[in-house]
């Protein structure tokens, strides 16, 4: 399977790196409540529990999962991620999708006003 073949950490870092800044410069953040795009937003999250699955599947192929609070939860269970670092990561996940839903009704129900 292509996602738990064994990875060169580096080039892959390099292509997550290469990914982002290609992402940055197609949709670049609207505002600073673009929790999707913003810098340390999901995207930003999300690239990182990606680069962890992908470097680590070789070895632990029961990481894969497509929900990035699971992937999460189970670096942190194999010991990839700090339990610290992994709380913090939920958290921060948690948060941005909460605002990320505010911001899109407040933006409806004042389109519709």
């Amino acid at each position: 399977m292509t996602l738990t073949a064994p990875r060169d950490p580096e080039t892959l870092l390099a292509d997550v790196i290469d990914m982002r800044r290609r992402i940055d410069s197609e949709h670049p953040p609207r505002n600073r409540w673009d929790f999707k795009y913003v810098a340390g937003g999901l995207i930003d999250v999300e690239f990182l529990v990606q680069y962890l699955l992908l470097r680590h599947a070789h070895h632990h192929p029961d990481l894969l999962t497509t929900e990035t609070s699971v992937a999460i939860t189970r670096l942190a269970a194999k010991g990839i991620l700090d339990q610290a670092a992994a709380t913090d990561l939920e958290r921060a996940l948690a948060l941005a999708w909460r605002v990320q839903g505010l911001i899109r009704l407040t933006a409806r129900a004042s389109a519709r006003s």
